[in-house]
């Protein structure tokens, strides 16, 4: 799976299980998180086992520039984390968790097509 197909299953498939939970009844506020962290994680394992596994083994380097690189960047990243998360959290505290659900998966299919149509116009 290439970096377009990982993206791509990323903005389809979290706003998908998102609608799916909450239509068995999860909490909407739960079931969002869930989505995004089920599909985050998917993502993640994956990516780290293309970069990082060769052949059943880790390559050592590859290993010890990731942990170099990205161990700094831990505060840029829970820092972003809250900046891009506190609307959520105004959201709920104003309208309940129903319409931060149904905010949250509206804003992860506008960000999906927002996606697509740049990608679509840079292409062209």
């Amino acid at each position: 799976m290439s970096e377009v197909g990982i993206s791509i299953f990323e903005a389809a498939v979290s706003p998908a299980l998102s609608v799916l939970l909450i239509h068995l009844g999860v909490n909407g506020a739960f079931a969002r998180i869930i989505a995004l962290l089920a599909v985050s994680f998917f993502t993640a394992v994956y990516s780290l086992s293309r970069l990082l596994w060769h052949g059943g083994r880790a390559k050592r380097d590859m290993v010890k520039n990731t942990f170099r690189t990205s161990i700094p960047l831990l505060p840029h990243a829970a820092s972003s984390a809250v900046s891009s998360g506190s609307d959520k959290f105004i959201i709920t505290a104003a309208m309940g968790a129903a319409a931060l659900a149904r905010y949250s998966v509206v804003h992860s299919v506008s960000v999906g097509l927002s996606f697509l149509a740049t990608s679509l116009g840079s292409a062209l």
